[in-house]
């Protein structure tokens, strides 16, 4: 797939998934008070993406000028959302229409029925919803990242998640190396599992193609996350609020600049994927230390590290960078890794941060389910040497 070919689906899909998001918002705030105008930022941003495509690729300019003439919110409900949404690229090139072809979105059918002066969203619009991340657009970008991982193979997926946790900018120099295919001199990080060797380039430039964006051009590297930090009169802001602390507006202009040309990870791919994997990489690194035999993200995920001890016991591990301990606690009680990976332990690492009091009354709360319990790095690294040391001693 060509780049203009990837990014009128991207484009295509983002408009869509936007537009269903408005229609059903607008539903949900007009039940809620029928006397308030139902506004919904989704819908309109859903509709501009949308025009912009239809502006771009319509086939003549008949075609072009019918949809904006007269276009408002409720005019383009009633002209569009009713009708199947293969229908709304009926009049696009061919080139169009090709690059769009196999589009999963194009089976569904109209997202609303309207009855008078209103309308009601439909299961077809529900389910898009759903098979996309089911939130806003960065569920969206992060829904379409992890699909798109889980398509290129296990290497490919724990390559893929790699780089994406290790480079939330990519240099335009970077960018020529993966569209070249030269795979092997990109991902030099520890740990190094896999062999380049299998994974299909053209796969991994799509991957790159749907998780960058253009840079800022006035943005600075974050010393917290590595992303982009960018400032808005005297106001900092990145990835969080804890990146920005401490960074005024004259520590602002003494960061690192971003290369010319650069590119950032979308913010969706970088808050879910990116900004919560440096633990997990974290944790590998000190499990490489160990000497122990470990796998990152087995199965497509179904853990973040499973470690293999010298008897054959196996312990999923699991990074979890947040700090709300009880609900942490109450999702253990619930989950099923242990048992699926048929592990002798399942270990919840912690921020260093989680008060000690805190990780006591979360272990105490587990103490009735068996092999199940919270650490932080430096305590999972004591465990895996005791374990070490104790199979040492019994042989």
């Amino acid at each position: 797939m060509d780049d203009e070919q990837a990014s009128i689906r991207r484009r295509f899909a983002e408009a869509i998934f936007l537009i269903a998001a408005g229609v059903r918002k607008r539903e949900e705030l007009f039940c809620s008070d029928s006397h308030r105008y139902p506004y919904a930022d989704e819908l309109r941003s859903g509709i501009e993406k949308f025009v912009a495509l239809h502006m771009q690729y319509a086939e003549n300019d008949q075609i072009r000028y019918a949809l904006t003439e007269g276009l408002s919110e409720s005019s383009f409900i009633r002209s569009h959302c009713t009708q199947d949404l293969a229908t709304w690229v009926e009049g696009w090139s061919p080139a169009a229409k090709e690059a769009l072809s196999d589009d999963s979105n194009l089976r569904f059918g109209p997202l609303v029925d309207v009855y008078g002066n209103f309308f009601s969203v439909t299961n077809d619009c529900e389910q898009l919803l759903a098979s996309n991340g089911n939130g806003d657009l960065a569920d969206l970008h992060e829904f379409q990242a992890y699909t798109m991982l889980k398509a290129g193979g296990q290497n490919g997926y724990v390559f893929g998640r790699k780089f994406l946790i290790t480079h939330p900018i990519l240099t335009y120099d970077d960018l020529s190396l993966i569209r070249s295919g030269n795979l092997s001199s990109i991902d030099a990080e520890s740990p190094a599992q896999i062999d380049e060797s299998g994974i299909d380039p053209n796969w991994f430039y799509d991957l790159v193609k749907l998780a960058y964006e253009s840079a800022p051009n006035d943005a600075r590297i974050c010393p917290a996350c590595g992303w982009t930090m960018t400032r808005q009169r005297l106001q900092t802001m990145c990835m969080s609020v804890e990146c920005a602390k401490g960074v005024d507006a004259t520590s602002f202009e003494r960061l690192p600049k971003l290369a010319p040309d650069s590119l950032r990870l979308r913010r969706g791919i970088m808050r879910f994927i990116a900004k919560p994997g440096k633990l997990e990489l974290e944790i590998a690194r000190n499990v490489q230390k160990t000497g122990l035999a470990f796998e990152l993200w087995p199965a497509f995920d179904s853990c973040d590290i499973l470690v293999t001890l010298p008897d054959g016991r196996t312990i999923a591990i699991d990074a979890k960078d947040h700090k709300n301990i009880d609900r942490l606690t109450r999702d253990i009680q619930k989950d099923t890794m242990k048992d699926a990976l048929n592990a002798a332990m399942a270990i919840y690492v912690v921020p260093r941060s989680t008060p000690p009091k805190r990780l006591e009354t979360a272990n105490a709360a587990l103490k009735n389910k068996p092999g199940h319990a919270c650490t932080t790095l430096p305590q999972l690294n004591r465990l895996l040497k005791h374990e070490q040391e104790n199979q040492h001693a019994g042989k």
